[in-house]
């Protein structure tokens, strides 16, 4: 009979204790398997709290909307990142705030993770993945000259006529091109 009354209070003191969060799913699988292999690794936090810009939807000058938008960005970032800038300084751990996204880019190890992902006011730790672009070889065509010269004009260059274009000697001499991109190689 001293069974019964035992399990029934084992099982009334358990669901007393606080409930373990379920912040795993909050690791990126990637993170996980980087951190095995390397010890530490770069990551991102998305903050949970996102700000809300909705309100620059009223406002019709494009200045002003943009304005609006950067400032409630970025007061919001700064507003909610702090605690966990401040915990990751403790932890000697490097960071940069990104405020349009309202997240923070870090290093660290496992167990630094583990601990931000219980953290209520982190949403998702993402690995930062690192990728390259492909450089031309050094036997590539380095002028307009060369490329006219090959058997071979890449089929998007004739679709759009350009070798006719070229034929009448016009090669975009004094035209400007700009762009920004993350793929450029600024040198």
């Amino acid at each position: 009979m001293l069974k019964f009354p035992l399990i029934l209070i084992t099982l009334f003191s358990t669901s007393l204790l606080p409930a373990q969060s379920n912040w795993s799913p909050k690791i990126d699988p990637a993170l996980l398997q980087r951190l095995e292999k390397d010890g530490t690794a770069d990551f991102l936090l998305v903050m949970t709290d996102q700000a809300d810009v909705s309100a620059a939807d009223n406002l019709t000058a494009k200045e002003a909307k943009g304005q609006y938008v950067f400032n409630t960005l970025s007061a919001f970032a700064e507003k909610s990142q702090k605690s966990v800038l401040e915990f990751l300084r403790s932890q000697k751990a490097p960071s940069q705030s990104f405020w349009v996204v309202n997240a923070i880019k870090s290093t660290g190890t496992l167990q630094l993770i583990q601990t931000l992902a219980q953290r209520q006011d982190v949403a998702q730790i993402q690995a930062n993945s690192h990728s390259s672009l492909n450089y031309f070889t050094d036997n590539a065509p380095t002028n307009l000259n060369t490329v006219l010269d090959t058997a071979t004009i890449p089929w998007g260059l004739i679709r759009i006529h350009a070798d006719s274009v070229w034929a009448m000697g016009i090669r975009g001499q004094g035209v400007v091109v700009g762009g920004e991109d993350t793929g450029y190689d600024w040198t």
